[in-house]
């Protein structure tokens, strides 16, 4: 599913307009990443846990020339999914 495709489905099943749609989906992603990169976790119970997940600086190789270059430390998105999700997923 593309982002195009759950703004359409949200519209139909909500009677709103497919640009009220973007704009809230809009939002929702904009609030969970703004919560994301204060280093905060953004739940939503019967779905999953976004947390920030730091990884440290580190030296890696440049697998064509061999040569060390350093990689800075980076925060990544990590999500676990809710117990409920599994399951309806693994039915």
């Amino acid at each position: 599913m593309k982002k195009s495709d759950l703004i359409i489905k949200f519209s139909e099943k909500n009677n709103i307009t497919v640009k009220d749609a973007e704009r809230l989906l809009d939002i929702i992603i904009n609030e969970i990443t703004a919560a994301l990169a204060k280093g905060n976790r953004a739940e939503f119970r019967g779905f999953g846990i976004f947390n920030p997940s730091l990884r440290s600086a580190r030296v890696a190789r440049n697998p064509k020339t061999g040569e060390s270059i350093r990689i800075s430390k980076t925060t990544i998105p990590t999500f676990k999914m809710a117990k409920k999700f599994y399951e309806k997923l693994n039915r």
